[in-house]
């Protein structure tokens, strides 16, 4: 099967008895959007306290989270009024879908936590370097 004709897997989160959502997994393009908008929540992920230290940790994170798993990353201000043990549910889903081997988790988790912090120390370089050229009256 080439990757064209790949389907991305997706799971339904019951709202209630008429109302569910779509959810999929995360991408690193996903993941990257993640870290550079919410650095210092990503910090609090790391740590721990499972999905419910994370929902109370970082309320702006999760939403934009569930927002972007389901397609609508305009519709941060929805998921963040989602019931608590829907984005819990939403969040258990999307963890699932993002990392569907078990036995990878703890093996890439430790790679994923080294280009984040990769990729946070790059967004603070290149912040730190535009704030010098202001400084220093050069242009960007």
């Amino acid at each position: 099967m080439a990757l064209k004709d790949l389907v991305s897997m997706t799971k339904e989160v019951k709202v209630n008895d008429s109302v569910s959502f779509t959810v999929r997994g995360l991408s690193t393009e996903d993941l990257a959007v993640l870290v550079e908008a919410h650095g210092s929540d990503v910090d609090k992920l790391m740590e721990g306290g499972g999905l419910e230290g994370i929902i109370r940790k970082s309320p702006s994170l999760v939403a934009e989270v569930i927002a972007i798993a389901s397609d609508e990353p305009g519709s941060v201000d929805v998921a963040a009024k989602l019931p608590f043990g829907v984005q819990l549910a939403a969040l258990k889903e999307i963890y699932d879908l993002t990392f569907p081997d078990e036995e990878l988790v703890g093996k890439l988790a430790e790679s994923l936590f080294d280009v984040i912090q990769r990729l946070r120390d790059r967004l603070a370089l290149e912040k730190q370097e535009k704030i010098e050229k202001k400084e220093t009256g050069e242009k960007s």
